[in-house]
């Protein structure tokens, strides 16, 4: 019992347990519905008893380069009503690069993203306010905050988290709903109904919310395409646990952010010049920029056409490789290297193969981000070329065009920049 001069709180323990109250306050209790770990039983066997026995192939995905899974998903969704996008929940750069695709997937029609690990009951109306008015509740922010928090993500320090996706999607002009209900997401029941076995557990964490999925998507109106982004054990068969995949129940395509992760890479420093990395800039600031109006309670105005790359830009980048292709082509360079050993013949400088190399195929890129990542990519290789040049002898002329280059780019990303800082 609480006396009245303490804190009350919104607890079941004290807003339904009999023992809590008066005995004469004359207040009977009864509850309207079963307790959730009753409710979780309930579910699961009738979401079991209406779900088609299917398993797909084994996936072969795996992709070479972030930008190159980029792609796959593009693809993917154009084919498809739907997607599901699987990520490991504490790795920034699995968020960093759902972020960075999302423009290009509002282009292909995709109006609404399903978010695991939010409740429906009582956080659809939140993320329907922010949507429809910029500006985000303050019980939102609340939830985000410790949802990243629990993942281990400072989003103080980074916009790649919970809150920068949801924050990056209403910039997109895409509608998140909670994927799961509050009997679907509480672990602490299903692990009481597991008899606290935490693979079964597992199992049945998988089962409820794959199961439960095509509930949620039929109670939401107006969808053209959709997002499903969940942890990458919702997305296909599991073998380990014999339970069918979201990808399985809704017939649509998965994608695993994990096919390529840049924790498996050995060349650590070059992290940064990644496409996770490259494909965000011009959106990160605006993105930024809007979680900290979303912090301090303020409305964001940030919208699709504010961040995405300018078609003026991404011309004079398109622009630009044409014309870096064909000077670097050129057969003056066949003969550019010197050597101060008469018997050694002239040389083409390596920095001109490394160009030669990415720009074979410049004329073949189709998509804005294609076409930003190939500018970075030959920008990085500009300017390590000219640093190598500087240690040879009889190198002016290379030394010379790897420099010219390099400023004709960074023009053109400072324009870049400028086109895209916040209002």
């Amino acid at each position: 019992k609480k006396s009245l001069s303490s804190e009350i709180s919104f607890n079941e323990e004290y807003l339904f347990d009999p023992k809590y109250l008066d005995a004469n306050s004359g207040i009977k209790v009864e509850r309207l519905q079963p307790p959730i770990h009753e409710q979780q039983i309930q579910l699961l066997k009738k979401l079991e008893s209406r779900l088609v026995k299917k398993k797909t192939k084994i996936r072969t995905n795996y992709q070479p380069s972030a930008e190159a899974l980029s792609e796959s998903i593009l693809k993917k969704i154009e084919r498809a009503p739907g997607i599901c996008i699987g990520e490991r929940h504490d790795n920034e750069n699995h968020k960093k690069l759902f972020i960075s695709m999302l423009p290009e997937l509002k282009r292909r029609n995709v109006n609404h993203l399903f978010l695991e690990n939010t409740f429906s009951e009582t956080q659809r109306h939140l993320f329907h306010h922010y949507f429809t008015t910029g500006q985000m509740p303050g019980a939102l922010l609340d939830f985000l905050n410790k949802l990243d928090l629990a993942e281990g993500i400072d989003n103080t320090k980074t916009p790649y988290s919970y809150l920068g996706i949801v924050t990056m999607a209403k910039m997109c002009g895409i509608q998140v709903v909670p994927l799961d209900t509050i009997v679907t997401g509480d672990r602490g029941a299903m692990f009481f109904n597991c008899n606290k076995d935490m693979n079964e557990t597992l199992k049945n964490r998988l089962k409820i919310l794959n199961y439960n999925v095509n509930a949620i998507i039929n109670s939401t109106e107006d969808i053209n395409k959709y997002i499903i982004y969940v942890g990458s054990a919702h997305c296909d068969y599991s073998q380990e646990f014999g339970v069918a995949g979201i990808s399985d129940v809704l017939n649509i395509p998965s994608v695993k952010c994990e096919d390529y992760n840049l924790y498996f890479r050995f060349d650590q420093e070059r992290i940064s010049e990644d496409a996770f990395s490259r494909t965000t800039l011009g959106i990160e600031e605006n993105l930024i920029s809007s979680i900290q109006q979303a912090v301090k309670g303020e409305s964001s105005e940030n919208k699709l056409e504010d961040y995405l790359p300018l078609s003026k830009q991404i011309a004079n980048m398109q622009k630009f490789l044409n014309q870096l292709k064909a000077d670097v082509f050129d057969k003056k360079w066949d003969t550019a290297g010197k050597s101060i050993i008469f018997f050694v013949k002239p040389w083409v400088p390596q920095g001109i193969l490394d160009l030669r190399d990415k720009l074979t195929n410049v004329d073949q890129l189709k998509t804005d981000n294609a076409i930003i990542n190939k500018f970075y990519d030959c920008l990085h290789t500009l300017d390590e070329a000219n640093d190598r040049s500087g240690s040879f002898l009889g190198v002016k002329q290379t030394s010379d065009f790897y420099e010219t280059k390099y400023d004709e780019a960074r023009n053109i990303i400072s324009k870049h920049q400028s086109a895209h800082k916040p209002k």
